[in-house]
């Protein structure tokens, strides 16, 4: 999974550049349908699980203890996040 790839880079890179944010990497079905060449050929089911992710982010996110929160996002995670 790409993903978690991704959330070990951002996570180090934030600490080594002197942040002390807690950080939690967040992965959901947005390639449930791609193939091994890239293509999704069902796009509009993985708008379908963005949505449906939303809600739990949402509830997850508001229940986190501290003062300010931020959110990054890529792609289709945009949707998740907004």
């Amino acid at each position: 999974m790409q993903a978690r790839g991704w959330h070990a880079q951002a996570f180090k890179r934030l600490f080594w550049s002197g942040s002390k944010a807690k950080f939690v990497g967040v992965s959901w079905f947005g390639d449930e349908t791609q193939n091994l060449l890239g293509v999704t050929s069902k796009y509009h089911r993985n708008v379908f699980n963005a949505l449906e992710t939303a809600g739990y982010l949402s509830s997850f996110v508001n229940d986190l203890e501290g003062g300010a929160k931020f959110l990054a996002a890529h792609s289709l995670g945009c949707l998740v996040t907004a």
